[in-house]
C-alpha cells in the first residue's frame, strides 16, 4: 500500500483515479488545486507517489512538480493529462527528463492502465 496524493481539478476524473487507486489497494489523498498540493509537502506530508494533472487554473501541474522536485526530491511524480499528445514527442521526453517525471498517462484511461504504472513507478524505488 502506498500512500499517494493526486491532484485534479476535476471532480470526476479525481473520484475516479481514487476509486481505482483504492481498489488497487493504495491509499490515495484528493485535492482540487496545486496550491493545496505545495502547501501539503511545504508541512510535511510524506507521498510515496503524487499524480497530478498538468493543466489546472492557477498553480499548474509544471508548479506543482517544480516545487515538489525542491521539496521532496526523492518523492516519485506521475502526469496523468488529456494534453500529452498535443505535445510533440521530443519536446516530451526532454520534459520528462528535466522534471525527472517517473511516469505519463494519456486521459482517458483504464483502470488497469493506471494500476499498472503505478505499480511500475513504484517498484523502481
Amino acid at each position: 500500500m502506498a500512500n499517494i496524493l493526486v491532484v485534479e481539478d476535476d471532480l470526476a476524473s479525481r473520484e475516479y483515479v481514487r476509486l481505482v487507486l483504492e481498489k488497487g489497494g493504495h491509499k490515495p489523498d484528493c485535492i482540487e488545486n496545486g496550491q493545496l498540493a505545495i502547501d501539503l509537502i511545504k508541512r510535511g506530508e510524506k507521498y510515496d507517489l503524487i499524480i497530478t494533472d498538468l493543466m489546472m487554473p492557477g498553480v499548474d501541474g509544471f508548479d506543482v512538480i517544480l516545487a515538489i522536485r525542491k521539496m521532496s526530491p526523492r518523492t516519485k511524480v506521475v502526469i496523468v493529462s488529456a494534453v500529452q499528445d498535443k505535445i510533440p514527442g521530443i519536446l516530451r521526453d526532454q520534459f520528462q527528463q528535466r522534471l525527472k517525471i517517473d511516469g505519463t498517462m494519456q486521459k482517458p484511461f483504464r483502470p488497469a492502465q493506471l494500476l499498472t504504472l503505478v505499480e511500475e513507478v513504484l517498484a523502481r524505488r
